[in-house]
C-alpha cells in the first residue's frame, strides 16, 4: 500500500486503472517486472553456469575427467534449488518456463563454446552426466515453479 495525498490507494488492485497508468505505476511495476526476469533468468544463469565451471577446472588436476561431472552435480543442484526458493522472484508457471528456457540454453551455449570449442576434451564432452544436468537445468525450475504455484493457490493435494 502507499499512501498518496492523504488517502491510502492499494497499488495491486489499481494498477491497470486509467489514474495509475497516467501516475506511471503501471510502467514502473512492467519496468521492475522486466529487470527481475533479467536477473532470475540471465544473471542467475550465468552466475550458476560459471560455478558449475569453475568447480570443473578445479578439481580437474585431481579427479577423474570422467567422474567430474558426477561430483559437481549434487553442488548445482544444491545451489539451483537455493536460488529458485530464495532468490527468484516469479509469480507463475510461465516465468520459470522463460527462466528453465533460458537457464538451459545458456548451460548448453557456454558449455559448447567455453568446454567443447575452447579445451576440446579428449574423450569427448556430451557424456550421460551432461545430458543429466541440461535435462536438470530445465527441469528444476519447472518444479519449483509448479510447486510455488500450487503452494500459493492453496492445492496442497497437487504437492
Amino acid at each position: 500500500m502507499g499512501k498518496e495525498k492523504g488517502r491510502i490507494i492499494d497499488r495491486t488492485s489499481q494498477i491497470h486503472s486509467p489514474a495509475c497508468r497516467r501516475q506511471g505505476y503501471f510502467q514502473t511495476d512492467t519496468a521492475n517486472m522486466n529487470r527481475q526476469l533479467f536477473k532470475d533468468t540471465l544473471v542467475w544463469g550465468f552466475i550458476l553456469w560459471l560455478i558449475g565451471y569453475v568447480l570443473g577446472i578445479a578439481l580437474f588436476p585431481f579427479v577423474s575427467v570422467s567422474v567430474i561431472g558426477w561430483i559437481i552435480m549434487p553442488v548445482g543442484i544444491l545451489l539451483t534449488l537455493w536460488v529458485l526458493f530464495k532468490k527468484v522472484k516469479g509469480d507463475n508457471f510461465q516465468y520459470y518456463l522463460m527462466l528453465a528456457i533460458a537457464w538451459t540454453v545458456i548451460a548448453v551455449l557456454f558449455d559448447y563454446f567455453f568446454i567443447v570449442k575452447a579445451l576440446k576434451p579428449a574423450y569427448g564432452y556430451y557424456k550421460l552426466d551432461v545430458y543429466l544436468y541440461y535435462a536438470l537445468t530445465f527441469i528444476l525450475p519447472l518444479a519449483i515453479g509448479w510447486w510455488k504455484k500450487a503452494k500459493s493457490s492453496g492445492n496442497t493435494a497437487a504437492i
